[in-house]
């Protein structure tokens, strides 16, 4: 009996498991299934296809709603914005419960936001009931709210003070804001409000940072957190801040330098850009970095007639803009035209010849300079190359000889003039010297001596750099940071020079500083000679160097 028992409870086991086997999920389940691991593995464009086929075959199915969610997230991500609110909208119509439905007006929200219309997004936002939203879903709505009401103009934000659970990041957004103006007594009538109202916000929350700018001031508008940008912007912000100081220690009521972080969001920096443009204050803003965050601002600050420039970026786009719109823009490889002409006008030597380094930059100079001195009607006898790295030019230096040139052009570093320029002397080749930006360090005459007395070049940007401009900044920036500037520093530090030596002429007037950034044509800074946009840069008007008795100084 007791056997018999046993073999009727392991048989019971095995049918119940059997039937659990048997249990099978319906074609449009199995279609929903594939689509979730296709919307897992970012397949989007195959997500969106099955959940279609999936409500196709079953349009009654209790999950239906759940899946034109999927679908919706699919669209999304496609950037296929108004199908993917529509799957939204019927999501929330067919949901069967407030879970459901508050999930599918938060994904309806956040496609509106994606898209940029953020008027829209806030009205969606307040459909929510709060009430029924767990904690995750009420802390994605309060991001949501945030980033949505951060974007708004200021006039509908304050149109919006009735949106229910809205009005919370409405006060928010509106005390910040009137601090960025500088509008202290409004900022702390909408504080009072909120501590009335909200009790625990601020401390949720935070408060604005306060902004006490009693007078005109430009912004410094940069990434500083929230990415790769941020090394940059820091750097960036370095430059600028030494300009503002140095400014301020030499002439009377410079305007105040006001540092704004954009983090990485677009949206926040359109939010910064529009709340300058409202603060008649506000002279002028140094950045964006990128080409592409300053043509997104770039209509913005057109409208308000606020003057931008931006000390990296480098597109052709920006130079479209007629006004308000800058680039700043480094002479760069324009010393090797300056250079050309200086060896045939100026120094009249029509047969030259070249030795470089095999690096791109070298061999690209290299290549420049001989186009640019047989435009002049000059001619190149000869061109040599070396291994970065060599210290024997025999070689190099006897092919040079035999072609009997009359100026050697050498785009190399000083530490390869200082061992050229001897053994070109050693092979008895008396040759007129040339060089580049690179020989523009103290190594040069030290090291050099004799061999390099007489020789012309650029002036460099290097930290090594004696062209006065670029020496002061150098000296002040190691004293104050304690380490040498790189590059973007330099170019920030000219952008903000720009905008002080126009304030100077246009004074406390936006459209008067604009007219006179229009009317600078070089400026002579930490990067060399730069200018704003396309200005054509004359060959002339790169600085040139010399070394006499042992000393680097300027050809007049």
């Amino acid at each position: 009996m007791r056997r018999y028992l046993s073999f009727l409870a392991v048989s019971l086991i095995i049918l119940c498991g059997c039937r659990e086997t048997d249990v099978t999920t319906s074609p449009a389940e199995q279609l929903a299934d594939r689509a979730r691991s296709s919307y897992q593995s970012s397949n989007y464009r195959t997500a969106v296809d099955l959940y279609e086929q999936a409500l196709g075959e079953d349009p009654d199915h209790p999950d239906a709603s759940e899946w034109l969610r999927g679908e919706a997230r699919a669209l999304l991500a496609l950037e296929r914005y108004d199908e993917a609110a529509q799957a939204a909208q019927r999501s929330a119509s067919l949901s069967r419960d407030d879970s459901g439905r508050n999930s599918a007006i938060l994904l309806q929200a956040q496609i509106e936001l994606q898209k940029g219309s953020y008027l829209a997004c806030s009205r969606t936002l307040a459909g929510l009931d709060t009430e029924q939203l767990d904690r995750d879903r009420m802390r994605r709505a309060e991001e949501l709210a945030l980033e949505c009401t951060e974007n708004l103009q200021t006039d509908r934000l304050v149109d919006m003070r009735d949106q229910g659970w809205l009005e919370l990041f409405v006060l928010l957004e509106l005390e910040k804001r009137y601090y960025y103006q500088g509008d202290l007594e409004r900022a702390a009538l909408v504080g009072s409000e909120l501590d009335r109202l909200y009790p625990d916000a601020h401390q949720r929350f935070g408060r604005p940072e306060l902004r006490e700018v009693e007078n005109t001031y430009m912004a410094l508008v940069l990434p500083l957190t929230g990415g790769e940008a941020s090394t940059y912007a820091k750097v960036a912000r370095e430059g600028a801040v030494l300009a503002f100081e140095r400014a301020q220690n030499t002439r009377p009521g410079v305007p105040e330098l006001v540092v704004m972080d954009t983090g990485s969001s677009n949206r926040k920096l359109l939010s910064i850009v529009s709340t300058l443009g409202e603060d008649p204050r506000c002279l002028g803003i140094i950045g964006p970095l990128t080409s592409s965050s300053t043509i997104l601002v770039a209509d913005d600050v057109r409208r308000h007639h606020l003057p931008l420039i931006t000390p990296t970026a480098t597109s052709g786009e920006i130079d479209r803009y007629d006004s308000y719109v800058h680039r700043l823009s480094v002479g760069g490889t324009r010393e090797v035209a300056c250079m050309a002409e200086y060896a045939v006008r100026t120094a009249g030597c029509m047969k030259l010849s070249v030795l470089h380094a095999y690096t791109s930059e070298s061999t690209n100079m290299a290549q420049t300079f001989v186009e640019l001195v047989e435009e002049m009607g000059g001619e190149v006898m000869i061109m040599e190359g070396y291994e970065p790295g060599t210290t024997d030019f025999r070689d190099q230096i006897r092919a040079i000889k035999a072609a009997r040139p009359d100026g050697i052009y050498l785009p190399v570093t000083a530490w390869d003039a200082v061992q050229i320029a001897p053994q070109l002397r050693f092979y008895q080749v008396e040759l007129k010297l040339f060089g580049s930006s690179g020989w523009d360090d103290e190594m040069t005459p030290r090291l050099g001596g004799e061999y390099v007395e007489n020789a012309v070049f650029p002036v460099g940007t290097g930290s090594g750099s004696l062209y006065p401009p670029a020496a002061r900044f150098t000296y002040y920036y190691q004293r104050k940071y304690g380490d040498d500037p790189s590059t973007v520093a330099r170019q920030a530090y000219d952008a903000a020079g720009i905008f002080l030596k126009a304030w100077n002429t246009g004074g406390d007037d936006r459209e008067a500083v604009e007219r006179a950034l229009q009317g600078i044509r070089l400026y002579h800074g930490a990067t060399g000679t730069c200018t704003l946009g396309s200005v054509e840069f004359p060959r002339t008007s790169c600085p040139l160097l010399t070394i006499r008795e042992g000393e680097i100084i300027s050809i007049e």
